[in-house]
């Protein structure tokens, strides 16, 4: 019997390609054994880019591109980049209290971000 004949009997709940230790919703940068009692995002001063982009429904390209224009500030921390919250609340005021640049020829009430 060659082992092309046989195949090893294999568990139907376990996927080899899944990493058992992974946990998809693990946040990769926390680390549960140096914090393991982690402050919520609402109570967070500074977020990182890719929270904001998931807070703004953005992407990650597009909070760079904000923070690259100066349009939205950024602390930088040795090669972290955090963006403070309170910064991230008072550029959303701006951009929702009619402050921001009306789209040319649009009708129906909704601004461009620029």
């Amino acid at each position: 019997m060659t082992t092309r004949d046989h195949a090893p009997d294999r568990d139907p709940d376990r996927d080899p390609d899944r990493d058992p230790d992974r946990d998809p919703d693990r946040d990769p940068d926390r680390d549960p054994d140096r914090d393991p009692d982690p402050v919520p995002l609402s109570q967070r001063l500074l977020l990182r880019p890719e929270e904001v982009a998931a807070i703004l429904g953005l992407g990650r390209s597009t909070i760079y591109e904000l923070l690259r224009s100066g349009e939205l500030s950024a602390v930088h921390i040795g090669r972290a980049t955090r963006i403070p919250a309170r910064d991230l609340h008072r550029w959303i005021e701006q951009h929702s209290s009619g402050s921001a640049t009306e789209t040319s020829g649009a009708t129906n009430g909704t601004r461009s971000v620029s």
